[in-house]
């Protein structure tokens, strides 16, 4: 994983207090504080919470996914990602597949999209599709749609070109194929 300040491939050490920020060097790490604190505070919070039993890690992790989203908005890439992070181990923990395990893959892949960084969105985006594809397809159509379309638009900045182009021609398949389809007649 790359480091939360620099984007260093090398993160070695991790944030004691999270345990979910990662860096290469203590100057990163407090360097990198300002922006880490809140998604920091509240990783801490729901995880004393989870460890006393009070919280719900559903709610947990839809309150860490709207902070992280909240994040996002304010511009504070490597914080909503530390926030998306944690909803995703939170939400995992209690489903192998659901769709907050996906919703948490593709902000992470419109983060890693957002920071000029590809190839770790298209591999979010996979994981997200992936996630919805283990789930009931025919209630999750759009959001499997809505991901191959991100997954495309990932080829097509890694100019994969024909790749995009034929994830699009699924996603189109995948969106003729559901019962309401009248559209396209």
């Amino acid at each position: 994983m790359s480091c939360h300040a620099c984007g260093e491939r090398r993160a070695t050490s991790t944030c004691s207090q999270c345990a979910v920020a990662r860096y290469c060097t203590a100057v990163c790490q407090r360097a990198h504080w300002p922006a880490h604190k809140a998604a920091c505070v509240a990783s801490r919070h729901c995880r004393a919470a989870r460890a006393r039993g009070v919280a719900d890690p559903c709610v947990a992790s839809r309150t860490l996914f709207e902070l992280g989203l909240d994040a996002f908005d304010d511009g504070d890439n490597d914080g909503a990602l530390a926030l998306f992070a944690e909803a995703l181990a939170l939400a995992q923990s209690t489903h192998e597949a659901s769709a907050p395990i996906a919703l948490c893959y593709n902000a992470m892949g419109n983060v890693h999209c957002a920071s000029n960084r590809a190839s770790d969105a298209l591999a979010s985006y996979e994981d997200a599709l992936r996630v919805l594809r283990l789930l009931n397809a025919e209630l999750h159509v759009d959001q499997i749609a809505e991901t191959m379309e991100n997954v495309a638009r990932a080829h097509a900045v890694l100019g994969a070109h024909d790749c995009a182009h034929a994830v699009r021609l699924e996603a189109l398949a995948v969106l003729d194929a559901r019962p309401d389809a009248d559209w396209a007649s």
